[in-house]
């Protein structure tokens, strides 16, 4: 198998502005620009000849972009790739008329999987780049097999392969989970296995979606119980072409695919437990060879042709809405798209220039904005009648700012909540009765919409003359890499026994999380990192419930203090062990000398 390598090193950047009003900036440098849905940056990945159908993508842990696509021109599968900054490509394999229908995967150690069709030899084809030294083989040569592959790794980096059976009409798959590769036949049920795509949960199960040609429906095919079971998601009308999967951080399954009764792009899910059906755009024939993705956050990324136009399209979600873009109108552009979405949530899109024959790349920041994240560090401080909440807030603000947060209230954990609005990061719950215990949570909310709730808490007001007062003296002692606390008892029990102490740590003085309950007066905290801040307060507890915090206050462990080998024995120790043992060593050593040169 022959391979080359192309070097594009142009650093040219062309500023079209369309008649629509939309500036789409064009560069052919491999450097990303920032830009975002309504700017987005545009490269020609390879314009060697008729190049770019059949394109797949796919991202390394370093962000990188891996792109797959058929060289109409060769009959050749080729590859590219920007690790060195530009853009650079090979072709992977040219026996024969090879590498459409490609589909790219890369593992946890960055290794680089392809699948793709052997038009020759109607095979079904792998390709994989393990050190830099690509290699290739037939996995299925059984009558007419390997169109419309699509390829997943698992998390174990087992390959997993749908891929659609001509000659019978099936959706097949293939592996090699249990070592040598091994093919099976999903659905045999009629006309079915067209235009698969696959996806790998965290659980190692596989999820496929496919098109039903027999009856022009949406299928999906999954093992997540055990056996192979397949089932029919939309049957309504003419749907289910050009299908794409995806699963999100929950295992939920996400599927774009064209609806080409009604030429729309469709969206399903089963994110609410059961399967749910939505329109995404309708404007026009729209939704043709779609592509889904997920971003750090679950928010779903779809590109798909505009068929009336010629052009590339994006939507995305932003709560319960759909809004969509033309992300490049110039030409006939846009069909044999996929997307793929970075861990800064960046959207990169590889696509084929129909009117140039060019395999083409755009990525931008998705602008639209989301419910923020949930806020963190909830803590409960019980009063006489009342309790003292505080909270941080969240990192993620979902690209509008926090306006507010809602403080959920329960007397039953598990039971109905009631709402109080609340603009800061505290909230004083006043009116209580004694010795009756409260549940919290707490969500965040921008204009977009409302934050996942925290983690309930429970606080049991009581008397403060009831509680104890807080803890005396209360100091750290930083030993090796462990943190010892020490502390005197409360100058007030509260009038009842003092039954423990709760210890607190965080990263920050705001940050209170208990990391244990003690019936003594000293904790040691071990598994520390060094070089790190920790903050440090002790309540004490009686009958009545948590008195008064002592603290926060501050302890490091500085770098390089290690005085001990993960033994656990001191190094001066390890150290004089090693000169005995060298000293007796020297020792044997003259000893068999002597006896050598004895008469």
């Amino acid at each position: 198998m022959g391979w080359r390598r192309v070097s594009v090193s142009l650093t040219l950047s062309i500023i079209m502005v369309l008649a629509a009003g939309m500036v789409i900036i064009i560069s052919t440098s491999g450097a990303v620009q920032a830009a975002d849905a309504d700017n987005p940056t545009i490269q020609v990945i390879d314009s060697l000849g008729h190049v770019g159908r059949s394109c797949s993508i796919a991202l390394d842990s370093h962000d990188h972009v891996h792109v797959s696509f058929y060289d109409d021109t060769n009959d050749a599968l080729r590859y590219a790739n920007n690790l060195g900054g530009p853009w650079a490509t090979w072709t992977i394999d040219s026996g024969g008329n090879v590498g459409t229908y490609s589909s790219i995967a890369l593992d946890s150690q960055d290794d680089v999987h392809i699948s793709y069709y052997d038009s020759t030899n109607s095979d079904l084809k792998y390709a994989i780049n393990i050190g830099g030294v690509w290699s290739n083989q037939a996995l299925d040569g059984t009558d007419i097999v390997g169109l419309e592959t699509s390829i997943a790794i698992s998390p174990l980096d087992q390959v997993h392969i749908s891929y659609n059976d001509y000659s019978n009409g099936d959706l097949k798959y293939a592996t090699d989970a249990d070592g040598p590769w091994m093919e099976w036949t999903i659905d045999s049920t009629g006309t079915v296995g067209g235009e698969s795509s696959i996806t790998v949960d965290s659980q190692g199960h596989i999820h496929i979606s496919y098109w039903d040609d027999t009856n022009d429906d949406l299928k999906y095919a999954t093992n997540a119980g055990g056996a192979w079971s397949t089932h029919v998601i939309d049957g309504a009308g003419a749907a289910g072409r050009f299908s794409s999967i995806t699963v999100d951080s929950q295992d939920n399954v996400h599927i774009s695919y064209y609806d080409y009764a009604d030429h729309d792009l469709k969206y399903a899910t089963n994110s609410g437990g059961a399967w749910s059906i939505q329109t995404v755009d309708s404007g026009g024939d729209v939704g043709l060879l779609t592509s889904i993705a997920v971003d750090s956050q679950d928010r779903v990324h779809i590109c798909y042709y505009d068929n009336d136009y010629a052009n590339l399209k994006y939507a995305t979600v932003s709560g319960n809405s759909w809004s969509s873009w033309t992300i490049d109108s110039v030409g006939k552009v846009g069909s044999d798209s996929s997307i793929a979405v970075d861990s800064q949530d960046r959207v990169h899109i590889c696509y084929y220039d129909y009117s140039n024959g060019d395999l083409k790349y755009a990525t931008f920041t998705s602008d639209v904005a989301t419910p923020p994240g949930p806020p963190t560090g909830l803590n409960t401080i019980p009063g006489n009648g009342q309790v003292q909440l505080s909270w941080i807030a969240p990192t993620n603000e979902g690209g509008e700012p926090v306006t507010g947060y809602k403080v959920y209230w329960s007397f039953v954990q598990g039971g109905a909540f009631t709402a109080i609005a609340v603009t800061g990061t505290s909230f004083l719950h006043t009116g209580l009765e004694n010795g009756k215990t409260i549940y919290y949570k707490v969500a965040a909310i921008n204009q977009v919409g409302e934050s996942v709730v925290t983690d309930p808490v429970s606080a049991t007001p009581a008397s403060i003359s009831h509680l104890p007062s807080a803890p005396r003296n209360l100091g750290a002692t930083v030993n090796n890499l462990t943190i010892e606390l020490t502390w005197d008892t409360p100058s007030s029990s509260g009038g009842s026994i003092i039954t423990g102490y709760k210890i607190f740590r965080g990263s920050n003085v705001n940050e209170k999380n208990n990391i244990a309950t003690i019936t003594g007066t000293s904790y040691l905290d071990s598994g520390l990192e060094e070089g790190v801040k920790y903050y440090y307060s002790v309540a004490a507890v009686n009958g009545n419930g948590e008195g008064q915090s002592a603290g926060p206050i501050e302890a490091m462990i500085a770098d390089g203090t290690r005085t001990t080998d993960p033994s656990g024995l001191p190094l001066e120790y390890i150290f004089a062990g090693g000169l005995v043992l060298a000293g007796v060593a020297a020792l044997v050593a003259i000893l068999v000398l002597r006896k050598r040169s004895a008469p």
